[in-house]
């Protein structure tokens, strides 16, 4: 299941899915923090993973590993 985490989209940040590349457009002008909030929470329920590209999964040691074994 996935979850709705803080990230950094091209140049601003919002609140989008840990999973895929979904993410909420900042608020717009004169937009309650509760009407953002339940924005945020009724289009992160509606996505489709599927529908936006999967993002590489990566893990700490490979990248430590390729790293120790350049030229």
């Amino acid at each position: 299941m996935p979850l709705l985490v803080w990230k950094k989209k091209g140049g601003f940040y919002g609140w989008g899915c840990e999973d895929c590349k979904f993410v909420v457009q900042e608020p717009r002008i004169r937009e309650s923090v509760g009407e953002y909030v339940a924005t945020i929470r009724n289009a992160f329920d509606a996505h489709d993973c599927e529908d936006y590209a999967q993002r590489r999964q990566t893990s700490g040691p490979l990248l430590i590993k390729k790293a120790a074994n350049a030229p």
